[in-house]
């Protein structure tokens, strides 16, 4: 290699070093994402947080038919792949500012 080309250690370590606090700060931010969804009628709604754990199932009484189970299941499955998806978008937007979109 060059003399030219010799490579800064000090000014890589730096970079390394920043782009750790960068990544601490990105896991911080995606354990405290919390997103809602919904089911398609609205009567169902799920929060998830960024770790894609259920914090909070919200269920409309009119909804709870014990002749018709298969409706309150659907109804809870896709408000709650409503939040993962959400959860999903907003992970990808935190890693694309850390990876500029890589």
């Amino acid at each position: 290699m060059p003399d030219h080309e010799q490579i800064n250690f000090a000014a890589l370590a730096d970079r390394a070093r920043q782009m750790r606090g960068t990544v601490i700060d990105a896991r911080y931010d995606l354990r405290n994402i919390e997103t809602t969804g919904r089911s398609s009628d609205g009567m169902v709604t799920a929060t998830v947080s960024g770790e894609n754990r259920v914090v909070d199932l919200r269920i409309d009484l009119s909804v709870i038919d014990p002749d018709r189970p298969e409706r309150l299941v659907r109804l809870v499955m896709e408000a709650i792949d409503g939040a993962h998806d959400t959860v999903t978008e907003r992970r990808t937007g935190v890693v694309s500012g850390i990876t500029g979109g890589l």
